[in-house]
């Protein structure tokens, strides 16, 4: 599920996520900044 998000957004400068609580909007986020940073995408620094 990340790997196709992960193609769309990156090269996004901003995200936005958004929607009800519980839905799993922090844990979406985390995997797809963690899975960014260990691509080195521009703006990650180690």
């Amino acid at each position: 599920m990340i790997a196709p998000l992960i193609e769309r957004l990156a090269d996004a400068r901003v995200v936005v996520c958004a929607g009800p609580g519980g839905v799993g909007k922090t844990t979406t986020a985390a995997a797809l900044g963690l899975a960014l940073a260990g691509r080195g995408a521009p703006g990650w620094r180690s």
